[in-house]
């Protein structure tokens, strides 16, 4: 409040120290005001901790759904790698598989190898132009004529191979030999 001077001085609003509200209907008002002041200071202090805390919980909630768009990546990419896995697996098995089964035959076709001095024969007989079909039949006339009986026999298949394998033979003979002679120039 303030006090109306009777003199010629303008009326100015007192200051804090001069004013005396220590009694009366002006204290009360004053305690009053001060309640309403104090009582609007919380509610902006309660204001700006509620917004400081929303803007946490979006911050984190942003945070989050990153984290979460990157989990969701290396799920996708750990899921890819273990389906190929799995498919590496199954392909694995069925190799091991075969390889046990043919270790299983491998007596069976070591009895049943052609034997070296068989197979120059083989290749010479081709060289005589012998026909492949007709490898088996020239072998069991030469052996009948020598009176050695032969109860096995050789198949095309089998000629085919020989004869592969003595191309692939001549073929590493010749760069051996190319290889062994260097670089001379004639």
């Amino acid at each position: 409040m303030w006090k109306i001077n009777t003199t010629d001085q303008e009326n100015i609003k007192p200051d804090d120290t001069t004013a005396s509200f220590s009694s009366g209907p002006s204290a009360a008002m004053h305690e009053l005001i001060q309640k309403e002041r104090d009582r609007g200071d919380d509610y902006k202090r309660r204001l700006r901790n509620e917004f400081r805390k929303r803007q946490r919980a979006d911050n984190s909630r942003a945070e989050l759904r990153v984290r979460e768009a990157e989990a969701r990546h290396n799920l996708a990419t750990l899921e890819q790698n273990l389906t190929r896995t799995l498919e590496c697996n199954v392909t694995l098995k069925k190799d091991k598989n075969a390889l046990r089964m043919r270790s299983s035959r491998a007596p069976e076709w070591q009895q049943k190898a052609v034997a070296d001095p068989s197979r120059e024969m083989v290749l010479g007989l081709v060289q005589c132009k012998v026909p492949v079909e007709r490898i088996n039949d020239a072998v069991q006339a030469v052996s009948k004529g020598l009176g050695i009986n032969i109860s096995d026999s050789i198949d095309k298949r089998s000629v085919s191979r020989i004869v592969l394998e003595g191309k692939i033979a001549s073929e590493m003979q010749l760069v051996q030999e190319i290889h062994n002679a260097g670089s001379e120039l004639l």
